[in-house]
């Protein structure tokens, strides 16, 4: 017995493929007048196109030299650097990994192309269905292979092809990840002062109630690490209100700055509102004077009476020190002292310091049972998107779509084909925010770096559940809801035939940031416009000038991250169900390589370094798109009842596993700690601290907070900071 169709008749193959091909065409030439507009402007505003250098020349012989003529001429010095070229324009270790990932997807997909040409061919000619009503493209994937048939032999050999070479190259770039982490001094870095003591510095949590001060804290470690091996001790303290304070005298400040520039030549003195919107008008140099002086007596008085909190920070002259301290439990005492090497100062969130120990392990069992609600309710709009690359399912429900594909196919394929991308795209807009906001308001996350990691992790899972699976086999199910009610004996059947063309749907998400998206990155047109009109209209100080001339927003490992490995998943996943994703898959890798490498090391100012710290996370959910990918392929298999495929595929996600197990235990370790012969050769290499050293960097701003002496500004007031 024939399978049933899935839904009713499509609109011709041509009108089908005119509309995908149209859709294409369309998402290419918005993304040429991007680069249009690049090309253009990223010599006449240096500010924003190469900010690096612009705050720095000294970077400008370390950068790659763009040609002054000629169109895309910025295209070929870019994509030609080597690796020793990205390292050498001092990008940080976070930067130069995450392009190493992106060149890793771009050879992967390359050298999967010749197995995809095969797969297409073998799909369109081998054995194909009798129904005459698959489009050209879908003719090339496995929906058009019969049930049962030896084409499908073709289908597991190149999987094994695919896996194998992603572990080869994998498995290469770890090596090579753990060699930089060392080789490039993250771990061991003494070229820098101040980065040498962060990298000497642990965080400790779980200090005793009656260590909570800061000589018998200092005296109690100083015991434990007798011979002068202790640089600098400090506790943290409950400093919120005292850095709001600072915060906001900090904002007083700058206004006063701002009205001593507008005092005309006639000594006329530029007025403000005591109070917003409706108070009366007063001078407003004095206003912010005495505001300033309140803050001042405000601060000074808060600054004298802290309560600490659990936390402190020790800074060791000794890597071999650094280790114990990470490495050893500290003494008797049951839950005391937990210590982890330490964030950088910039990088501390000082407020979720003051949270204790079980707020912290509530708050992470309430942030993740929020995540995965988030997740579990996000699934009904993800499902209703993707449905929509079967919008030819809704003829007979829905009129207008009806008389749609009568009159305008090519109108209603081109819909198909663009609208579910651009739905998947405005509802995943968001999930980046709420993943940080709930590890940092939820879970009480201490560090930038490690919301950064955390927010990678639950992103990554919304990704992988909803933008993947519910997108790929929801879509599926729901595009076909009115067959299954009516049969449910012919799901099997539909999902064998509805899975591999729901590639239609990634095809759509990834043309769209492929080709629009990521030239609107390069071009970033809005902040060159906002920085433009802030800059003539409302930059005073040379202090706003220098904020405005920043890019608008730092590079985000947590969401490109995940947003690239979404694609690696897709493009893998349906490497054998619908081979043309893999040059979809290509093109993206390699447009967005281009224009990240370039963000990166002409545009995006280097934070500080976290070493690529990322990079095992990244290996490990790139194996868990191989279980996806796997797992999807014995299901369709399954379906289409060629009964080998499983248990030969159950052996590949064994060794999957085993693979897996071995390289986080050879190099997961290793790239996060030093052996005891690095650090011998460290402690005998380490240069002599300076006598300032021995404060500690790691201070509130509002502990750190000193007078504004005004009389003091007003004798510098010719200084260039305060020109216009």
């Amino acid at each position: 017995m024939s399978s049933p169709t899935a839904a009713p008749s499509m609109p011709s193959e041509s009108a089908g493929d005119t509309g995908f091909v149209i859709a294409i065409l369309t998402q290419m030439v918005i993304g040429f007048v991007f680069l249009l507009i690049f090309d253009t402007l990223y010599r006449r505003f240096p500010y924003c196109y190469f900010h690096r250098i612009h705050r720095d020349e000294s970077l400008r012989e370390k950068l790659p030299k763009i040609p002054s003529k000629g169109m895309f001429a910025w295209v070929r010095p870019v994509w030609k650097m080597t690796n020793d070229d990205l390292l050498r324009s001092e990008i940080s270790v976070d930067a130069y990994m995450y392009l190493r990932f992106l060149d890793l997807m771009v050879n992967f997909f390359l050298y999967s192309v010749p197995a995809a040409v095969i797969l297409m061919v073998v799909y369109a000619k081998a054995d194909p269905q009798d129904e005459e009503d698959f489009s050209t493209f879908d003719s090339m994937t496995l929906a058009n292979v019969k049930v049962k048939s030896n084409a499908l032999w073709s289908t597991l050999i190149c999987h094994f092809y695919f896996i194998g070479l992603l572990f080869y190259m994998i498995y290469k770039e770890y090596n090579h990840y753990v060699e930089v982490r060392h080789s490039q001094h993250f771990l061991t870095d003494q070229r820098d002062e101040r980065i040498s003591r962060v990298r000497r510095t642990v965080f400790v949590q779980d200090v005793p109630k009656d260590l909570r001060d800061e000589k018998l804290f200092n005296t109690f470690f100083h015991k434990l690490y007798p011979n002068d091996t202790i640089e600098s001790t400090a506790l943290a303290y409950d400093t919120r209100v005292l850095d709001s304070a600072a915060s906001k005298r900090e904002r007083f400040f700058i206004e006063w700055k701002k009205a001593k520039l507008e005092v005309t030549e006639d000594n006329e003195r530029p007025k403000v509102r005591d109070k917003p919107c409706i108070g009366s008008k007063v001078d407003a140099i004095d206003f912010y004077a005495d505001k300033i002086e309140e803050l001042n007596d405000e601060i000074d008085d808060m600054q004298k009476e802290l309560k600490p909190t659990s936390n402190a920070f020790v800074t060791f002259k000794s890597f071999d020190a650094v280790v114990t301290a990470t490495q050893v439990k500290q003494t008797l005492i049951p839950f005391a002292f937990s210590n982890k090497l330490a964030m950088a100062p910039e990088e501390v969130i000082w407020k979720n310091l003051v949270q204790s120990t079980l707020a912290k392990k509530v708050g992470a069992i309430v942030g993740a049972a929020i995540i995965w609600m988030i997740v579990f309710f996000w699934t009904i709009p993800i499902t209703l998107a993707s449905s929509l690359s079967q919008l030819e399912n809704y003829r007979e429900d829905f009129e207008p779509i009806d008389w749609l594909f009568e009159n305008l196919p090519a109108l209603a394929s081109f819909l198909t084909a663009f609208l579910p991308g651009l739905a998947l795209i405005l509802f995943k807009k968001a999930l980046p925010y709420l993943c940080r906001a709930v590890s940092k308001y939820v879970k009480y996350i201490e560090g930038n770096a490690w919301i950064t990691r955390d927010s990678f992790t639950s992103y990554f899972y919304f990704q992988l559940i909803n933008f993947y699976l519910v997108a790929a086999i929801g879509g599926s199910a729901l595009g076909s809801a009115t067959v299954i009610a009516d049969d449910p004996t012919s799901i099997v059947s539909i999902l064998a035939d509805a899975l591999p063309k729901q590639w239609l749907t990634f095809a759509s998400y990834i043309m769209i940031i492929t080709f629009a998206g990521t030239p609107k990155i390069l071009a970033d047109i809005s902040t060159l416009a906002a920085s433009q009109v802030k800059l003539k209209y409302f930059a005073k100080t040379e202090e706003e000038k220098s904020e405005i001339e920043k890019p608008n927003e730092p590079m985000k490992y947590d969401v490109s991250y995940p947003d690239q490995l979404l694609i690696s998943m897709v493009g893998l996943g349906y490497a054998g169900l619908a081979p043309i994703m893999t040059f979809f898959a290509l093109a993206y890798f390699a447009y967005t390589k281009l224009v990240y490498q370039y963000r990166l090391v002409f545009v995006w100012e280097k934070s500080f370094d976290g070493g690529g710290f990322l990079f095992p996370l990244v290996f490990n959910r790139i194996i868990a798109g191989v279980f996806v990918s796997q797992f999807t392929l014995i299901g369709v298999l399954n379906l289409k009842e060629f009964f080998f495929g499983s248990p030969l595929l159950i052996i590949q996600v064994i060794l999957t596993i085993i693979f897996k197990n071995y390289v986080n235990s050879g190099l997961e370790e290793l790239s996060e700690k030093l052996c005891r012969e690095e650090v011998i050769l460290l402690d005998r290499n380490l240069t002599k601290t300076s006598e300032d050293a021995y404060t500690s960097l790691y201070i509130s701003p509002g502990m750190a907070a000193k007078r504004i002496d005004l009389h003091e500004e007003e004798a510098t007031k010719n200084s260039p900071e305060l020109e216009p």
